[in-house]
């Protein structure tokens, strides 16, 4: 896949399309760079959540370079004179804290599959069914509204103690306000 004149807009397609593929998405990356295109705000968060999510899928040698490449995007954003939002700073914690997830999971989907109400229990089931196929056992990334994470069933105390055990693994993004879980 090759960047040449390419379009802000088929841009973002192909960051949609490469969303859990790291090493493409830091090839797409560095001919963006050498091809002098300026990257949004957008491009720059879906980098980071990558980066975020690389594991061993690379060519480095290093521990971590999905780490590496993640706070040398991060600074470049600066250089770029892009502007960092919560996302972004979301992801550069989430790199510098947690590291790679083996899995991602969105919560609401998951809470509500086959259901008409939205089942912590049922979340929780899938959540741990991924841990247990993890090649590294971690809690898989468990992304849900916010609205989902501080009111309604999520103040029961099972429920809470299950929402308090995810985010101290850093294994838990409640999305803000006026964005969806998607």
């Amino acid at each position: 896949m090759t960047l040449g004149h390419m379009s802000s807009f088929s841009f973002r397609i192909c960051f949609r399309r490469l969303l859990n593929s790291f090493l493409p998405c830091l090839r797409l990356y560095d001919e963006a760079k050498r091809n002098g295109l300026q990257l949004s705000q957008y491009h720059y968060n879906v980098l980071l959540y990558v980066c975020s999510l690389s594991d061993a899928e690379t060519e480095s040698s290093s521990l971590n370079p999905g780490l590496n490449r993640g706070f040398d995007m991060f600074k470049q954003m600066t250089v770029d004179k892009v502007v960092p939002n919560e996302a972004t700073f979301t992801n550069g914690a989430r790199l510098e804290r947690h590291g790679p997830f083996d899995a991602v999971i969105d919560g609401a989907n998951m809470g509500f599959v086959n259901q008409r109400s939205f089942s912590f229990f049922q979340l929780n089931d899938i959540v741990q069914r991924f841990q247990e196929i993890s090649p590294s056992k971690r809690l898989p990334f468990v992304i849900l509204h916010k609205s989902r994470v501080v009111g309604g069933p999520a103040t029961y105390p099972k429920n809470r103690a299950l929402l308090e055990k995810w985010k101290n693994a850093g294994a838990l993004y409640a999305t803000p306000p006026g964005s969806n879980d998607d």
